[in-house]
Parts: C-alpha cells; structure tokens; sequence
C-alpha cells in the first residue's frame, strides 16, 4: 500500500514538474510579448505630458533637457510633479520594481536627488529635445560645436530646430498642403526606449512621434549610442 501511495507521489510530481517546464516558458514569453504594448502605453502618457508643458509655454517650446553621458532625458526639475504627476511612467522594462523604487527614493528626498533621477531615467528612455528629421539633422547635431538646450542652432548654414508645437511647418516645402505637414509630424521622433536597456520581442524599440503615435521600430542591429538609434528610426521602413 504504502509502496503504491509513494509510487502515485512520484508520479504527481513528475507531472507537476513536466506541466511547470512547458508552461513555465510559455507564460515568460508571452510576458516579454505583451510588455512592448505596456511600455507603450507609458510613452503615450509621457507625450501627452509633453504637450501639456508645451501649451503653457511661450512659442509651444517642448521642456529642457539634460545630457547625462550622451543620454538624453527631460529635466526632471522642470516637469516634476507639476506636470509629471506619475514617475511610474518612466520605467518600462524588466527591472521596472527597482528601478521605481529607487526613482521615487531620489524624487521623495526633501531635496530631489536630480543626477540619481536622471541617471535612472536615461537608462530607459532617450528625449530628443531637437527636430530631428533627416541626416542632415543628425550630422547637424552631433557636428555642432556647441547646443543649448531649449535653442535653436545653426552648424554650415543648416538649422535644427528645438521641438514646439508647430514646428514641422519649418520642414515643409509647402506648409500650405496638409499631406505632407502630416507626413513630417510622423516622422519626428520624441521619445523612444533606450535600446542599450530594453530587449523587447522581437528585438525593437518604442518609438513616440511628434504626432503623438508610438511605432514599434525594429532594430537591425544593437544600437549602442543616441545617433545609432536615431539612424535606425529614420531609416525604418
């Protein structure tokens, strides 16, 4: 008897075992499937942010940001808590319980820790800051000997403009045909995952336009810098 309950025992084990390692994986990659549409959900709020700030400064100005090695991200001290109420939105990855915990740890100081904050959210996010369009613009940008955040400037007689409302009418040639107005706002980029920290499936990156859609853009290879991620969005097809 006793030799027939252990040998059942066994079995059930067995099974709960074989049952764990087919399901086990299956629920980790749907997992991983379905946090690219959460993740995008919280760009989405963070432009919506974005456009707030714009609407009740002068020219639609879009907000400061800070350079943190070459990562970009908005100035907390700017938009934080006046207009980004949740931090919670600038965490999307599978890390996203301590990176909160630590984000709101250096937030709820009597006196934010900012560099913390902004390390933090540069290891998740890359801001644009610039409207950047062509190649032109990135050679631009990563040419000029000197950008100052909020401002346009000027690097052989080609402007990059600093991201407003509006400001796709600088990149048109004609500003009076809607068409094409629309077609430049889609094709400016934002705000997007920083590819360095995020291993969507299949590999891509979260991309949030000036037109406020967010596209899912595939990487063709790891982009490791701001410029390898801004060459791959404007070369997607």
């Amino acid at each position: 008897m006793k030799k027939t309950l252990i040998v059942r025992l066994v079995f059930v084990l067995l099974l709960v075992f074989l049952l764990a390692a087919i399901i086990l994986p299956a629920y980790f990659r749907a997992r991983e499937f379905a946090r690219p549409m959460s993740c995008q959900g919280k760009l989405k709020e963070i432009g919506q942010m974005l456009r707030i700030y714009s609407k009740e400064h002068k020219g639609g100005v879009f907000p400061p940001l800070v350079d943190m090695n070459g990562a970009w991200v908005p100035d907390l001290r700017i938009i934080y808590p006046k207009y980004l109420f949740y931090p919670d939105v600038l965490s999307c990855d599978s890390n996203i319980h301590y990176i909160l915990a630590q984000l709101k740890e250096a937030l709820g100081k009597k006196t934010p820790d900012w560099d913390t904050a902004h390390h933090l959210v540069a290891s998740q996010y890359f801001y644009m800051g610039w409207a950047i369009h062509t190649q032109e613009d990135i050679d631009a940008l990563f040419s000029a000997p000197q950008r100052i955040s909020g401002q346009d400037f000027t690097v052989n007689g080609h402007t990059v403009y600093w991201l407003r409302e509006g400001v796709e009418r600088f990149l048109v040639k004609d500003v009076n045909d809607p068409a094409e107005v629309a077609q430049v706002q889609s094709e400016i980029p934002v705000m997007f995952d920083n590819p360095a920290a995020h291993a969507h499936v299949p590999h891509g990156i979260n991309v949030l336009f000036l037109n406020g859609y967010i596209q899912f853009v595939r990487m063709k290879k790891e982009a490791e810098t701001l410029r390898e991620a801004l060459e791959t969005i404007l070369s997607r097809e």
